[in-house]
């Protein structure tokens, strides 16, 4: 059972290329930070604009309520008679 080996394989070893199961997950990464942050952005708009609309609903109404409403009596002459009873 002793066997020589006498021919000799030789096989040229490359750099492997990474899987393709790491690129594909760095992809999917990518792609759900990039959706993240979108997200996070239109939840900020909405919230500026929200805010913006509600401030200025207040501040109408503010101005409305502050408006000086005043009644004027004018004078009258009077009969120069005061009535008692």
């Amino acid at each position: 059972m002793n066997q020589l080996v006498t021919e000799t394989e030789t096989t040229k070893v490359l750099a492997d290329p990474p899987p393709q199961s790491e690129k594909k997950g760095a992809t999917v990464i990518v792609f759900f930070l990039v959706a993240a942050g979108a997200l996070f952005v239109a939840i900020a708009a909405f919230g500026i604009y929200t805010r913006n609309q509600w401030t200025a609903a207040v501040q109408q109404r503010t101005n409305e309520e502050a408006r000086m409403l005043v009644e004027v009596e004018h004078p009258e002459k009077s009969t120069g008679m005061i009535r008692l009873q």
